[in-house]
């Protein structure tokens, strides 16, 4: 006996998921259909006169099917249940999966705890859709091109980063999680793929959530991280110029501006995670403890993360975190731009680089405090740009979340800065002129 009908059921396929066992026991135990909401009255007429409701694909109409019979005999009908539910069962399986997450993510958008990001698989379930530009590889395929993970380009306690080649010679990063955290690998992959900013580490692709290994993989930015020319103690890097520096601060603030328009909170800014081009333009990267920040809320309540010397004071004391949180570490990432100190300057007294400056600068000894070898005494355009700068870092740095500027208020000045700096170089102004009387009156609003 031959089937003239045939019902189609479409589902979502989670690449990242393996229900196989799931499947098996819906399999053994069946599942029933229903048509819902879709031209009720003929499908309620198509069960009181003892058939059944289906789709005519051909005239995009609903149309009654497989009228109720006695089963055949020698099995025939069985079988052939069987395997109609074998060709829908991973459809719902998907499905249910879908409907699980969008439980998840409303959760998590409603104030729910952290560990729920675990659930929030919106970039699991539909990759292909929702973020067509970020590919799903293989540990296999990772291992293959990084040689096998034979050249470190960084690491850390959360991670180790790979350079590697993949198909066609293109060169990029390759991020191992040390540890199997799915929070952390779901926060940073779905964070970066919906972004997209000149100033932000390009996100190329991951391994799935099921796999044995999280590994995130990034465009690969070869020339180092502004940590290793700041405080380079090997002459393995070229000396950048305070102009370089001034340049690398814009884009910076200029990308956090865009995160915080967002509503992310990246919680991790350090000399380290911005690296630099061929060009010296920057990149922020390491999205692994980036937060998303509910529009409706003025802080979000959670465990104090980031590193030593850069942390919000105020978030390490009430774990509170705002976006107040990023300008007080990209003020201490000023203070190292001008300073070429290390952010923790001295370990056995507990002296951080935000306390010093903010002492140098209130005794007037700026001098003390800058990179001499950047012209601070050599060139007074330069005295009044670092100066500037340095005024600002001090405001970014306050320990009190509310006497510090917003992201937007600091790229303005920045930029301020910058312009007026570019124009006593080009046109030899009088740094004593309005363009830096305006500065101070910007940074003193």
């Amino acid at each position: 006996m031959e089937c003239k009908n045939s019902i189609q059921v479409p589902g979502l396929k989670n690449p990242f998921i393996d229900n196989s066992s799931i499947a098996v026991n819906i399999l053994n135990e069946g599942f029933e259909v229903n048509w819902s909401g879709v031209d009720q009255d003929t499908c309620d007429g198509c069960t009181k006169s003892g058939e059944r409701c289906g789709y005519n694909t051909s005239e995009n109409a609903v149309m009654c099917v497989l009228k109720k019979s006695a089963p055949p005999t020698n099995g025939t009908w069985d079988w052939k249940k069987k395997l109609i539910v074998g060709v829908v069962a991973s459809a719902v399986l998907a499905t249910l999966a879908v409907i699980t997450a969008i439980y998840f993510y409303r959760r998590q958008n409603n104030g729910s705890s952290p560990e729920s990001n675990v659930r929030s698989l919106s970039l699991s379930s539909q990759p292909s859709e929702n973020f067509p530009d970020v590919k799903i590889f293989t540990p296999e395929d990772l291992a293959s091109a990084t040689n096998q993970f034979d050249t470190v380009l960084g690491s850390g306690i959360t991670s180790t980063v790979y350079e590697g080649n993949l198909e066609g010679g293109h060169r990029v990063a390759v991020k191992v999680l040390n540890y199997k955290n799915d929070a952390q690998f779901i926060t940073e992959v779905q964070n970066q793929a919906k972004l997209s900013h000149p100033n932000l580490v390009v996100l190329h692709g991951c391994t799935s959530i099921g796999s044995n290994q999280h590994m995130i993989v990034f465009e690969y930015v070869g020339n180092g991280t502004l940590y290793g020319y700041l405080h380079d103690d090997r002459g393995k890097y070229v000396r950048l110029t305070w102009d370089n520096r001034m340049t690398i601060a814009v884009e910076i603030a200029s990308v956090l501006t865009y995160l915080h328009a967002s509503n992310i909170v990246h919680r991790d800014i350090k000399s380290s995670n911005i690296f630099l081009n061929d060009n010296l333009h920057a990149k922020l990267g390491d999205f692994g403890i980036a937060r998303h920040f509910p529009e409706d809320q003025s802080h979000v309540e959670t465990d104090p993360h980031g590193t030593l010397g850069y942390v919000d004071p105020e978030y390490h004391r009430e774990s509170k975190l705002t976006h107040k949180s990023d300008v007080f570490s990209f003020g201490v990432v000023l203070i190292e731009l001008i300073s070429s100190k290390h952010a923790y300057v001295n370990k056995r007294d507990d002296q951080h680089l935000s306390a010093m400056a903010k002492n140098k600068l209130e005794n007037n000894a700026l001098d003390e405090l800058v990179d001499d070898s950047l012209g601070f005494d050599l060139d007074q355009r330069v005295e009044e740009m670092m100066r500037g700068v340095a005024e600002l870092a001090v405001r970014c740095v306050q320990d009190s979340r509310d006497a510090r500027p917003s992201m937007d208020e600091v790229l303005v000045a920045l930029q301020t800065i910058q312009n007026a700096g570019q124009l006593e170089a080009v046109d030899n102004y009088n740094p004593d002129d309005d363009d830096f009387d305006g500065i101070v009156e910007l940074l003193n609003c």
